[in-house]
């Protein structure tokens, strides 16, 4: 009886030596991607995966229609996975469904090679459910501005645009954003350039953003893109210049945001201080010379 025990155990331990010599495809991560929205709606499913060196096995990805896996077929995809170690990225057949539907899928791998998911499975189902729910359209890869004097230029590129309608730009300069101008979509799968030129003089930050609106009327803000005051250097110009003595002056034509003006050597001593309590400045008691003046 002692011995019959002994080879007994003999045999289990050999038995899973040889199991994890061939053992099963690693999964490491799967996702269901949605490409477009109404109203051709496709998705697949996208697999993480790696297999032993030495020995094909089959990957199976089945979607469903609705939740847990019991509504009709959306797609059957047999893979054959090759004897690698490293992951690899594997894909369902590209599948159509009604947009906003809940989906399912499984994934299953077998012992079996050559594309034949039959037979003996190799390690557990994976089960997944997507909540259904439409994504817009639009990927928005950059959106960014700058000034150039009185006008605001705004640029936007995007990757791809897949039954898009429009973009509204949007400028808030303290009462909140108000829609100023729309642009339709170009639709280019590829993705596409824009540009928009706001004149703009307002003496505060402004602030931009984008409002990207689907066909079917869904819709996503961008980042906030926050633009400089425009300077108040110009609104101000010096007369004459060079100026003989006694006939320099400052025009100001906007002094809501200028309090005072200074004057300095070119060795930085503030020589003058003069409060702004008017759009003309008289500079005329200066000596000749060379000056820095500076709006406060």
């Amino acid at each position: 009886m002692k011995h019959f025990n002994f080879i007994c155990v003999l045999m289990l331990l050999s038995f899973a030596g040889r199991s994890q010599t061939n053992p099963c495809p690693s999964i490491e991560s799967s996702t269901l991607v949605r490409f477009a929205t109404a109203p051709d709606c496709t998705a697949k499913v996208i697999v993480f995966a790696s297999n032993s060196v030495g020995a094909q096995k089959s990957l199976s990805i089945k979607v469903y229609l609705g939740p847990d896996s019991t509504g009709a077929v959306l797609t059957d995809t047999c893979i054959t996975l090759e004897g690698k170690t490293q992951s690899e990225e594997f894909s369902s057949s590209t599948f159509s469904y009604p947009c906003g539907a809940t989906l399912s899928y499984e994934i299953q791998t077998f012992t079996s090679s050559n594309g034949s998911c039959s037979g003996n499975t190799c390690g557990p189902k994976i089960k997944e459910t997507v909540p259904g729910g439409t994504v817009l359209p639009i990927n928005l890869r950059s959106f960014n501005g700058n000034r150039k004097a009185n006008n605001i230029i705004l640029n936007w590129n995007t990757a791809q645009e897949v039954n898009g309608s429009y973009f509204e730009i949007q400028r808030n300069t303290g009462a909140g954003f108000q829609t100023i101008n729309r642009t339709n979509a170009k639709n280019s799968a590829t993705g596409a350039l824009y540009m928009f030129e706001d004149f703009n003089v307002t003496k505060s930050t402004v602030q931009y953003r984008l409002k990207l609106v689907d066909l079917d009327g869904s819709f996503k803000f961008s980042e906030i893109v926050a633009i400089k005051a425009a300077s108040s250097v110009s609104d101000v110009s010096i007369f004459p210049n060079p100026a003989v003595q006694g006939s320099a002056r400052i025009r100001i034509n906007d002094i809501s945001d200028i309090t005072t003006v200074q004057v300095y050597d070119l060795r930085g001593t503030v020589l003058k201080s003069i409060p702004v309590t008017g759009n003309i400045i008289n500079l005329s008691d200066l000596q000749a010379g060379s000056y820095l003046i500076k709006m406060v």
